[in-house]
């Protein structure tokens, strides 16, 4: 005896509309075993019940009812199979667009708080903006002054000898610095800069966002790096985290600590690597976290690249010739990371 389900219970059964179940219906995609022609209400079968929830689970798999209707009519199961390692496939790219969605929003949310604070917190402060293009120097500083930064004094130069002359004449909190300039480079303009003072704040913002040119920025000492095109959000995060944010490290926190009063920062710089020799760990770490089949955001790119760069400096050798305890270097690490 074959059991026949209505089309309310069929509805109450499987939580599905009767609405649906007549579209469904109408477009071929499942058709009811028995029609009632006074009432023309639809009756099913187990075996269409069944049919159903295949349906709904194709469909809870992501998958349209024109595409769920090609699914039941093949046979070949390895054509199913291609159909099912497609649509993963679209479907993590979905997922990067909506990942990518929430970290803008989660960087607008960011932005709002730090216009509530930034404009007491930034009186009297210095922001150098080193660029040889005019477009990009005023881009800069209209992000900054429409976004809370409107009590900084922002300072221009158009390559690397200029901003040199710059931090001499009005000793910024904080330069931002692009690579290829004209007479001097931002590179090497910020080897000198670091000469001057070695605790200078410099972020270099370039389109040469690759191993080599980070390796050798991070060497120079650069403290960040901004890889162009970029958002404005990620740009009004960077400027707030190495303007605003306490980057002091408690001397009592590193107790191996000898000979005078170091700063983390100069202490970080004394690593084994030579930019070419960092920028050879950088792509080898690029393997590993990047597919290269991918359409890779060139920011998450830099970030990535920053943190094995990170990685790379443990352990950390203090001047004495001691070695950090894990613990201490993790301390270090998460502070300096801060500025």
């Amino acid at each position: 005896m074959i059991n026949i389900y209505s089309i309310g219970e069929i509805s109450k059964l499987v939580k599905i509309s009767s609405d649906t179940l007549r579209y469904y219906d109408e477009i071929q995609l499942l058709n009811p075993d028995y029609i009632n022609p006074s009432n023309n209400y639809r009756f099913y079968t187990e075996e269409q019940v069944k049919e159903l929830l295949h349906i709904m689970e194709l469909k809870d798999c992501g998958f349209n009812l024109e595409e769920v209707k090609k699914i039941l009519g093949l046979k070949d199961e390895a054509e199913i199979q291609r159909i099912f390692e497609k649509k993963k496939s679209d479907l993590l790219k979905q997922r990067k667009k909506v990942d990518s969605s929430i970290d803008r929003v989660t960087n607008k949310l960011k932005i709002f708080e730090i216009m509530k604070v930034s404009e007491g917190n930034n009186m009297n402060k210095k922001i150098l903006i080193a660029d040889d293009a005019a477009f990009m120097r005023m881009m800069l500083r209209d992000i900054l002054v429409k976004n809370g930064y409107n009590t900084i004094d922002i300072i221009d130069a158009e390559d690397g000898s200029q901003a040199i002359g710059m931090y001499v004449t009005y000793k910024p909190e904080l330069v931002i610095m692009d690579i290829t300039m004209p007479n001097l480079d931002g590179i090497a303009a910020t080897r000198e800069i670091k000469k001057i003072d070695a605790n200078a704040k410099i972020v270099m913002v370039s389109a040469g966002g690759t191993p080599k040119f980070i390796a050798e920025s991070l060497t120079a000492g650069a403290v960040d790096f901004l890889v162009k095109p970029f958002q404005a959000d990620a740009f009004l995060i960077l400027v707030n985290k190495h303007l605003n944010e306490d980057v002091e490290l408690d001397i009592d926190e590193i107790k191996v600590w000898q000979g005078g009063d170091k700063q983390p920062y100069d202490v970080v710089r004394k690593i084994d690597f030579d930019s070419d020799k960092l920028a050879k760990k950088l792509n080898e770490a690029l393997k590993e976290c990047i597919d290269e089949s991918a359409n890779v955001n060139t920011e998450d790119l830099t970030m990535k690249l920053m943190t094995h760069t990170r990685e790379i400096l443990n352990p950390i050798t203090v001047p004495s010739g001691d070695k950090l305890t894990q613990e201490q270097v993790n301390t270090l690490v998460t502070r300096f990371t801060k500025g």
